[in-house]
């Protein structure tokens, strides 16, 4: 792939990728996420995501 195509789909990208703090509503969301496939049968038992998050460094990226 040529890097101009790849450098376009960069700049063009529509997320920002600033690297911030955690925050409890991300956490609530990917819950939310993980007990609805938990209901749907994709999980067959229930998934605590909260130690899939590192808020180790929230404070300095306050």
């Amino acid at each position: 792939m040529p890097v101009e195509a790849i450098l376009d789909l960069f700049n063009n990208r529509s997320q920002d990728y600033s690297l911030i703090a955690n925050s409890d509503a991300a956490v609530q969301s990917h819950q939310e996420v993980a007990d609805v496939f938990t209901k749907i049968g994709v999980f067959d038992a229930p998934v605590d995501v909260k130690p899939f998050w590192d808020r180790s460094f929230d404070q300095a990226l306050a």
